[in-house]
Formats: C-alpha cells, structure tokens, sequence
C-alpha cells in the first residue's frame, strides 16, 4: 500500500509521543521496584541524598522517597494526558499538510469549492513572489480554521475523493470522541464537558468531573488515529501524489548527502513508500535537480521522515 510523505511524518511522530509515555511509564514502573528493594535502615531521607545523587535532576526537587512514589499515577495522569493532546493535535497537521500537498500540487481539486478572498487578504510581496506557494497556503488555512472536526475530515475526504468506508466509520467515531477528549484537556481544565458527554456518554456521564485517563488510552489512540489516516492517505496517493513524493526525497537524499545511485535509491524509496519508484523516476529527479529546473522547490522533506529514510533503508541497501 503506498504511503505519503505526510503519513510518514505523522506515523513517525505519533510513534515518537507513544513512546515518549511508555519510556516514562516504564522509569517510574522501575524506579518502584528499585526502591522497593532498600531495606529501610539504607532509606535516605531525601531522594538526592542516596550516594552518587547530589546532582541534577535530583537534588532541584527534596522529595523523600515515599513522597516521590506516591506521585507516580498523578505524574503518569499528567504525561498521558499531554500524550493525547499531542497526538490529536498531530492527526489535524496532518489532515493539514494533505490540503496544502492537494492544492499546491493539483489546485484544479478546488474546482467546486465555493472558497472565497477579501482584497485585503492579498499580500502583495507573497503575489509577486510565489502565488501558487501562496494561494496553497491561504487555501489550507482557510480549510482548517473555524471548523469541527467532522466537517473537517468530510472536507479533507472530498478534495482528495476519500469517503469513511464501513470499516472508517468506528475510527471516526473514536477520532470525533478523542478529539472532544482534546478539547476539555485543553480548554475545560481537564473536566467533563456537554459535548463529550454527548459524544461519549458510556464513559464520560458526569459535566464537570475530572477526565480520567487510563495506561491504555494512548494505545488506543495511536492504533485508531494510524488507521484512519492510512485509509485517507491511500486516497491521497492515488489521487494526488503520484510520484511526486518519491521525486521529493530523491532530491532531498541527493542534495543531502550527493548520493546519486539510481539503483540503490530505487530500492530504498520504494521500500519506504510501498509503491515502486523505478531507476528512471530517479533518474529524472537528479537530473532535474542539477539542471535546476526541478519544479516543486517549494516542498520540503520533515528531517524526521529524511532521518527514517536514511536510517532505515538508505543505509541498509
């Protein structure tokens, strides 16, 4: 199944947030046990007092540590509930970034679209400059702003004539849950809002009580969020991307690093989008490149997408 340059940034990314909270969950998990196993004739007043400890990060906070295991679930409450806040906020950068690569690269989708302009919006050094970069931008802003999330999924599907099969329609349900999840860590101080109540009402029944997350919610998330997005993203592919990624990355790996084997990054662009991306296809994108005439400067690689190519295949191949 072919991936995006987008998808991979958001795969990468909400990975890295996941992991981020195990990495803690699983300290905390350990440092339990490690204090667990002092006797208490050997138990330090303070945490920073156990030899080889006067030094950051310990000796900035004087908790015992009694103290300090008894604030594990409400640390770990507090990392999970960032955890959520960043992966939903990263599943909308990337509904993002697919109506900017849409429209900068096919503006001919937005032929039905009832999209509108004040003069005034118009930024006369960003019109002389690069308008189709310009308009691309102002179009995906337009797109996302001021609007709920359902409507903002339906938008995105249909400029890239993406439609929530059977299958979607549960990883919607939970997006549109997650999302106003979102909205009371963010805007509610953490409480049960009407709409999440309205939303969710088989786990959230109460205005006004605190959320409470469990170890298994980012999990939950993440798998959920991954899916949805692979399922637009393959739409996204077929319809708008083409090639154009592959052609993106072998530039950037060239500019990079001069690496110019058409044969190696065959193999290792193909293996990173799951769809084939043949010697002439590289070919043409360094040859473009060094004749200067490659057409999307404006498309950039995330350094976390370049990295995980490089990483992962370039250097394997």
């Amino acid at each position: 199944m072919p991936k995006s340059i987008a998808y991979l940034k958001l795969k990468i990314s909400l990975e890295n947030e996941y992991r981020c909270y195990w990495h803690a969950a699983s300290a905390l998990e350990y440092s339990e046990r490690w204090w667990s196993s002092i006797s208490e004739k050997d138990m330090p007043d303070f945490v920073s007092d156990y030899p080889g400890d006067r030094r950051p990060p310990f000796r900035h906070v004087n908790l015992s540590p009694a103290d300090y295991l008894k604030r594990d679930k409400e640390v770990l409450n507090h990392l999970l509930r960032n955890t959520i806040l960043r992966m939903v906020v990263l599943f909308e950068a990337f509904l993002g970034d697919v109506v900017f690569q849409s429209v900068y690269l096919q503006p001919g989708l937005l032929s039905e679209s009832q999209i509108s302009f004040f003069a005034k919006e118009l930024d006369p050094a960003s019109v002389r400059g690069n308008f189709r970069l310009w308009f691309a931008l102002r179009v995906a802003s337009k797109i996302m702003r001021n609007t709920t999330q359902d409507k903002l999924l339906k938008r995105v599907g249909s400029l890239v004539k993406w439609t929530a099969s059977d299958v979607d329609a549960p990883r919607v349900q939970k997006w549109r849950r997650w999302v106003q999840v979102r909205n009371c860590l963010a805007h509610s101080a953490g409480e049960i809002s009407a709409e999440l109540v309205s939303e969710w009402p088989d786990r959230f029944s109460t205005i006004g009580k605190p959320i409470m997350l469990d170890s298994s919610d980012a999990n939950e998330l993440l798998i959920a969020v991954l899916k949805l997005a692979k399922s637009l993203d393959q739409r996204f592919c077929e319809r708008v991307i083409l090639d154009s990624d592959a052609r993106l990355l072998v530039r950037e790996i060239y500019i990079q690093s001069g690496l110019e084997d058409s044969s190696r990054l065959s193999k290792a662009v193909s293996a990173a989008f799951g769809m084939k991306a043949d010697r002439s296809c590289v070919q043409s994108a360094i040859s473009a490149q060094k004749r200067k005439e490659f057409k999307d400067i404006d498309r950039v690689v995330p350094d976390v997408v370049y990295e995980y190519v490089m990483n992962k295949f370039v250097s394997k191949i």
